[in-house]
């Protein structure tokens, strides 16, 4: 599940997870930061302290690049052929906050090819602007996450439409039953929508 921040996307697969408790859910940041050995579990619902995710933000890309060749590609691997059912969510386009009053989009990171091998349902959460920047204010305010100066239209519409154009390029090829693009307007309904999708 790909979505920006604020998106809804750990809710939405929270909500998941309560119909049916065989599903693990982690995240791309999760598995790159237990393969750096920054976090000694992926699992989500374990906390991890903000200075993990400070250290994933300072960690080169080359470095990061390296990982997601080699051992993160193989914990991919074996959650396809595991008995657990596990939701991987993720960003299409990375944004850095280690300078806040100038967000760096990772526009040039490309989702590699073998996702498709390792994956078997690709969805993209959007969600209206408006909503987005309320959540993100939220959580500034009650001191949840500061995401630096992202908390406007313009860097949400941005961000959005980096997004838009890696997921056009990434599903271009791949059978339409596989991938879907849902509107988080509603979280129950959105929640519905997601389930019936996977459950094809």
């Amino acid at each position: 599940m790909f979505g920006i921040n604020a998106s809804g996307k750990d809710t939405i697969a929270a909500e998941i997870k309560k119909r049916n408790s065989k599903i693990q859910i982690t995240s791309e940041s999760r598995l790159l930061m237990f393969h750096l050995g920054y976090i000694s579990n992926f699992n989500s619902e374990i906390p991890i302290d903000k200075s993990a995710y400070k250290k994933l933000e300072n960690t080169s890309q080359d470095k990061i690049k390296k990982i997601t060749k080699t051992t993160y590609k193989k914990t991919l691997e074996s959650f396809k052929n595991s008995k657990t059912e596990y939701f991987l969510l993720s960003h299409l386009v990375f944004v850095l906050t280690v300078a806040k009053n100038i967000p760096t989009y990772l526009n040039d990171r490309e989702i590699p090819e073998w996702y498709k091998d390792v994956g078997s349902k690709f969805i993209q959460i959007v969600c209206d602007p408006g909503e987005i920047l309320k959540r993100r204010q939220k959580d500034k305010k009650n001191g949840t996450r500061d995401r630096g100066n992202m908390d406007s239209f313009e860097e949400i519409n941005k961000h959005q439409g980096l997004c838009d154009l890696k997921w056009k390029k990434f599903t271009h090829n791949l059978p339409t039953k596989t991938y879907i693009t849902i509107t988080n307007n509603n979280l129950k309904t959105t929640v519905d929508l997601v389930n019936n999708f996977i459950k094809k």
